[in-house]
């Protein structure tokens, strides 16, 4: 495990210490696909990598502004308020906020996946927040193919995958995980 602590000062010689929790959370996603080979296992798994992606970029972003805004304001009650302030602005804007005050393009940013990250932000908020809407389903082709008194979980085992199953599937992990790391080395390169 790599160090997650960090002891900082500021520039009135006070020292700090802070847990780096990102950094766990990069470490699980850099073990995180199972073995498992079945659909639930698939799904599960990629549950699991959207996650604690998530909480990766998110930590070190907001590690990042941190880092910014310490460097810039010179008063602790102003840092206090700043950071009450931006410290629930969502992703995209504290993304932008780093990259436009560095000067770094869409392009560059991109290119070191922000983009594939950006675009799991939705399928995140829907597992995490609960925001699927229900999908549609035609049962009276599923109970002509099984039978009307068939079992209860034998309708189950035969009834199509819902919307956010068929969103989850449509990627694979590897992809998915990379991509997480991949953006997530890029902004630890940020020389602040």
């Amino acid at each position: 495990m790599k160090a997650i602590h960090e002891i900082t000062s500021d520039l009135k010689g006070k020292d700090f210490m802070r847990t780096r929790v990102e950094l766990f959370y990069r470490d699980f996603l850099e073990e995180a696909p199972s073995m498992r080979k079945d659909q639930l296992g698939e799904i599960w798994d990629q549950i699991k990598v959207i996650v604690w992606g998530f909480l990766y970029v998110e930590g070190l972003t907001n590690y990042v502004l941190h880092k910014i805004a310490t460097k810039l304001i010179q008063s602790d009650r102003t840092m206090s308020r700043f950071w009450e302030l931006i410290r629930q602005a969502k992703l995209r804007d504290k993304l932008n906020f780093i990259f436009e005050m560095y000067g770094i393009t869409e392009e560059i940013r991109n290119k070191n996946g922000e983009r594939k990250v950006l675009e799991m932000e939705t399928l995140r908020n829907r597992l995490v927040h609960f925001k699927d809407v229900p999908t549609p389903v035609d049962l009276a082709p599923v109970v002509k193919k099984i039978g009307q008194n068939a079992p209860g979980h034998v309708l189950f085992d035969n009834l199509p995958d819902t919307d956010i199953v068929k969103e989850l599937l449509k990627c694979g992990i590897e992809e998915r995980r990379k991509a997480f790391l991949q953006f997530g080395e890029y902004l630890e390169k940020i020389k602040l």
